[in-house]
Order: structure tokens, then C-alpha cells, then sequence
């Protein structure tokens, strides 16, 4: 649960660096706690990882991620909501 908070207070305070540096270690745990591929995606948006990010969205749905509907209209992510993949990913997600 500490590094998914450290991922958001990184993602919230715009400091990329600190949370890209962070995100290998994060990741390793985010089975444990889903919303941490959320907070990790909007990162490598921001990042302009694009595909990284994806991959995040992919693992929160495959761990069983319970707001996936953010994930649809987080600000963070509007980058993504016109590729294929995405909207693909969400299609089967009802609206929040």
C-alpha cells in the first residue's frame, strides 16, 4: 500500500522522475493492491509511455481491479481514450 501511495502523492505532485525511479518496485507489488497499476498508468501517460500505461490497465483488470470505471474517465488517462486497445480493454465496463 506505500508505494501505490507514493505512486499517487508522486502522480498528484507532477514529479515524473521521482515516480519512474519508484515504479519497478511499485509494480512488483501491485498484486497485493490493484489501484496501484492505476495511479502507475497515469504516471507513464505522463511519461508518454503509452504502451507501459496500457500494460497497466491491462494487469488492474486482470487482478480484479474494482474501479475500473475510473480508469474510463480519469483526466489522466484522456490520452488513451482513443486508441483501440483502451476502449477494447473497457468495452464490457459499465459507466460509473
Amino acid at each position: 500500500e506505500a508505494f501505490n501511495n507514493l505512486l499517487f502523492a508522486y502522480h498528484h505532485t507532477k514529479d515524473t522522475r521521482k515516480a519512474m525511479a519508484l515504479m519497478p518496485v511499485a509494480l512488483r507489488t501491485a498484486k497485493t493492491n490493484a489501484a496501484t497499476y492505476h495511479n502507475a498508468a497515469c504516471i507513464y501517460v505522463r511519461a508518454k509511455k503509452l504502451r507501459e500505461a496500457l500494460s497497466c490497465i491491462k494487469l488492474a483488470k486482470a487482478a480484479g481491479y474494482d474501479h475500473l470505471a475510473a480508469l474510463k474517465v480519469d483526466e489522466a488517462l484522456k490520452p488513451l481514450r482513443k486508441n483501440k486497445e483502451f476502449q477494447a480493454l473497457l468495452a464490457d465496463v459499465p459507466e460509473a
